[in-house]
């Protein structure tokens, strides 16, 4: 049970992650996914680098609400 907490933190830490480096990367004009996933751990103060896909996914997302056909 406290192996399953610990790695809903994480997952919930993670997407945070994706967040803040998807926003970096659509509002923010950072073009590489590393440098993205560098300064938004940085300002969450954590150590964890989440994919490239699932950043894209969520710049993807971004677009779509923000760039609507």
């Amino acid at each position: 049970m406290k192996k399953d907490k610990k790695k809903g933190h994480h997952e919930e830490l993670k997407r945070e992650v994706i967040k803040l480096a998807a926003e970096l990367m659509y509002f923010g004009g950072v073009k590489e996914y590393l440098t993205a996933k560098r300064m938004a751990a940085k300002q969450l103060g954590i150590n964890i680098f989440p994919s490239n896909t699932e950043i894209r996914d969520v710049v993807d997302q971004l677009a779509e609400f923000h760039e609507p056909n």
